[in-house]
Protein backbone atom coordinates (compact mmCIF):
# COMPACT_ATOMS: atom_id res chain seq x y z
CA UNK A 1 0.00 0.00 0.00
CA UNK A 2 1.15 3.30 -1.17
CA UNK A 3 2.30 6.24 1.70
CA UNK A 4 0.01 8.26 0.40
CA UNK A 5 -3.14 6.16 0.49
CA UNK A 6 -1.69 5.07 3.96
CA UNK A 7 -2.37 9.20 4.69
CA UNK A 8 -6.16 9.20 3.63
CA UNK A 9 -6.72 6.29 5.46
CA UNK A 10 -5.99 7.79 8.44
CA UNK A 11 -8.04 10.68 7.58
CA UNK A 12 -11.27 8.19 7.21
CA UNK A 13 -10.18 6.23 10.40
CA UNK A 14 -9.94 9.33 12.55
CA UNK A 15 -13.20 10.76 11.10
CA UNK A 16 -14.93 7.52 11.98
CA UNK A 17 -12.97 7.36 15.40
CA UNK A 18 -14.52 10.50 16.18
CA UNK A 19 -17.69 11.16 14.88
CA UNK A 20 -19.21 7.50 15.58
CA UNK A 21 -19.45 7.54 18.96
CA UNK A 22 -21.18 10.80 18.84
CA UNK A 23 -23.65 9.11 16.06
CA UNK A 24 -24.50 6.63 18.67
CA UNK A 25 -24.63 8.67 21.40
CA UNK A 26 -27.39 11.10 19.61
CA UNK A 27 -25.02 14.14 19.93
CA UNK A 28 -26.49 15.72 17.04
CA UNK A 29 -24.95 19.44 17.73
CA UNK A 30 -21.27 17.80 18.60
CA UNK A 31 -21.61 15.59 15.16
CA UNK A 32 -22.60 18.51 13.09
CA UNK A 33 -19.47 21.01 14.46
CA UNK A 34 -17.29 17.35 14.05
CA UNK A 35 -18.97 17.20 10.87
CA UNK A 36 -17.66 20.70 9.18
CA UNK A 37 -14.18 20.18 11.12
CA UNK A 38 -13.20 16.62 9.91
CA UNK A 39 -14.46 17.61 6.63
CA UNK A 40 -12.54 19.81 4.34
CA UNK A 41 -9.99 21.50 6.44
CA UNK A 42 -9.02 18.24 7.31
CA UNK A 43 -8.99 16.78 3.64
CA UNK A 44 -6.99 19.98 2.77
CA UNK A 45 -4.68 19.10 5.53
CA UNK A 46 -4.31 15.29 4.18
CA UNK A 47 -3.66 16.67 0.61
CA UNK A 48 -1.11 19.25 2.28
CA UNK A 49 0.92 16.29 3.16
CA UNK A 50 0.55 14.06 0.39
CA UNK A 51 1.65 17.19 -1.40
CA UNK A 52 4.44 17.50 0.61
CA UNK A 53 5.43 13.61 0.41
CA UNK A 54 5.70 14.17 -3.50
CA UNK A 55 7.56 17.21 -3.36
CA UNK A 56 10.37 15.61 -1.28
CA UNK A 57 10.23 12.35 -3.39
CA UNK A 58 9.32 10.22 -0.77
CA UNK A 59 7.15 8.14 -3.24
CA UNK A 60 9.21 5.60 -4.42
CA UNK A 61 8.23 4.05 -8.13
CA UNK A 62 9.33 1.09 -9.17
CA UNK A 63 10.00 1.47 -13.14
CA UNK A 64 10.89 -1.65 -15.01
CA UNK A 65 13.70 -1.85 -16.88
CA UNK A 66 13.52 -3.73 -20.55
CA UNK A 67 16.23 -6.60 -20.72
CA UNK A 68 17.85 -6.75 -24.45
CA UNK A 69 15.78 -9.73 -25.07
CA UNK A 70 12.13 -8.33 -24.30
CA UNK A 71 13.01 -5.54 -26.43
CA UNK A 72 13.46 -7.08 -29.76
CA UNK A 73 11.22 -9.77 -30.87
CA UNK A 74 11.79 -13.61 -31.10
CA UNK A 75 12.93 -15.24 -34.63
CA UNK A 76 11.32 -17.79 -36.03
CA UNK A 77 13.78 -20.47 -35.45
CA UNK A 78 14.39 -19.74 -31.62
CA UNK A 79 10.99 -21.72 -30.53
CA UNK A 80 12.07 -24.81 -32.59
CA UNK A 81 15.04 -24.46 -29.88
CA UNK A 82 13.61 -24.53 -27.07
Amino acid sequence: MSRKTLVLVALYAVRVALMLPMYLAGEVAMLGVAKVVLGWPLWLAAVAVMGAMLVRGRTPQQVPVPSASAATPPRAGDAARD
